[in-house]
């Protein structure tokens, strides 16, 4: 008699219970992101306040594209 074997099916993806403790991660690791008080939150805020300033006071004769412009931003603001 000819028996299939056990794992007859491929397993893909993950289940209901990976699902939860993957999406908690993600939750938990955003938190501590965008938590009060967070040095990486303000210094993003930053930069996209030093982005929208140098956006609006640019001359008309002044061209910039944004991925230049954040680089300038991120140049002047750069902690380290």
């Amino acid at each position: 008699m000819y028996r299939e074997p056990f794992r007859t099916r491929a397993e893909k993806g993950m289940s209901t219970a990976e699902y939860a403790v993957g999406t908690l991660g993600a939750a938990t690791i955003a938190a501590v992101l965008i938590g009060p008080g967070n040095p990486i939150l303000t210094w993003v805020h930053a930069v996209f306040e030093q982005v929208l300033t140098s956006m609006f006071t640019m001359e008309p004769g002044d061209f910039m594209t944004l991925p230049q412009v954040f680089s300038r931003a991120i140049e002047s603001l750069w902690p380290w």
